[in-house]
């Protein structure tokens, strides 16, 4: 059995949760825990604003299997550290940076003396520190970081969020009605949506999809949650695989 064999058990594991927790979601938005009603906008004549109504809430379970989630997908790293290690200490484990370690401080000085230096050079080449601007992948760890510590003292409640993505049916050449979005967290009776005044086909009515949020700052969704499975499946183990 080579080092990386254990660990990726783990990163295994974490996609089952993820998953499961995608199935747990579907299951959850087919019971059709909302729907939208419409009604005039008392702020302009001849408009419409559309108003979101929550049966039920997101239900525990979900947050749950998302802690699950992101415990396997963390500790994988910490497992791939030891496993990789040449010497073995009780304070082994994978670090992830923000920010770079300023002068005379380097990066990790137990893990450098602890690991071979190719090792080395792959754990520090994906450090969060390296990302300039929100969309370096590198990023995913450090967020993955930051879940992994507050579920461990909280657990996650998920909620409902609107969607910053909607339609209107539209049939051959009839042009749809426009409409305004009104994005982020429902609670039962949020203006989901407006229709200004004078809107061809202003009778149809747009679909106002949902998300899963789970935190947010960073905003993370269910729709988002593959990218931390890849990133460290890919990016983290992969470039172990290729080494």
């Amino acid at each position: 059995m080579g080092p990386l064999d254990r660990p990726l058990k783990r990163v295994e594991r974490a996609k089952q949760h993820l998953d499961d927790l995608n199935e747990a979601i579907a299951e959850f938005l087919a019971s059709e825990p909302y729907y939208t009603t419409r009604e005039p906008d008392p702020d302009a004549e001849g408009g419409f604003l559309f108003r979101m109504h929550v049966k039920a809430e997101v239900p525990d379970r979900v947050g749950l299997i998302f802690g699950d989630f992101i415990h396997n997908l963390r500790a994988s790293l910490d497992n791939l550290v030891w496993e990789l290690a040449i010497h073995r200490t009780r304070r082994l484990n994978f670090p992830i940076a923000r920010e770079r370690p300023k002068a005379p401080a380097t990066f990790a000085p137990l893990l450098r003396s602890s690991l071979s230096p190719e090792a080395f050079e792959i754990i520090e080449r994906v450090q969060p520190y390296h990302a300039t601007d929100p969309s370096d992948p590198r990023i995913r760890l450090a967020h993955l970081n930051s879940f992994w510590n507050k579920d461990k003292h909280r657990t996650t409640t998920p909620v409902i969020a609107a969607n910053h993505l909607g339609s209107v049916w539209a049939m051959g050449e009839d042009p749809p009605p426009y409409f305004v979005l009104n994005p982020g967290d429902v609670s039962d009776g949020k203006i989901v949506g407006w229709m200004p005044p004078g809107q061809p086909n202003s009778d149809r009515e747009p679909t106002f999809p949902v998300l899963v949020r789970f935190r947010r700052h960073p905003l993370v969704v269910d729709a988002s949650l593959p990218s931390y499975y890849e990133f460290v499946r890919e990016e983290v183990f992969g470039a172990f695989e290729k080494s």
